[in-house]
């Protein structure tokens, strides 16, 4: 997945889709946020969930390459906010293990 976006709308949709992820769960999927990369669409997509209810937040994206991972909420917010509070965009390299 390799993806260049804007950094404020990035940390607008990680922020929000961040609320739906729950604090502790019996699976470690639903305490992450689903970050999918589509080239053909040009959107970088993320989803969160507690079983109760999914935010799904979209952006406009330069995808160079699709892809998808699951990375735990509070890692994703701490990412972004760390990496992104010098940069107006964000590119974002990553690579499968599958």
């Amino acid at each position: 997945m390799l993806v260049h976006v804007k950094r404020d709308e990035l940390l607008a949709i990680a922020a929000q889709t961040a609320k739906a992820a729950p604090k502790t769960a019996t699976s470690e999927a639903v305490l992450g946020i689903h970050v999918e990369a589509d080239s053909r669409r040009s959107m970088l997509t993320l989803t969160a969930t507690n079983y109760e209810i999914v935010i799904r937040a979209s952006m406009g994206a330069s995808v160079e390459q699709s892809g998808s991972v699951v990375i735990s909420a509070p890692q994703v917010l701490f990412l972004f906010l760390v990496y992104l509070h010098k940069y107006t965009e964000f590119a974002c390299y990553y690579v499968s293990s599958e």
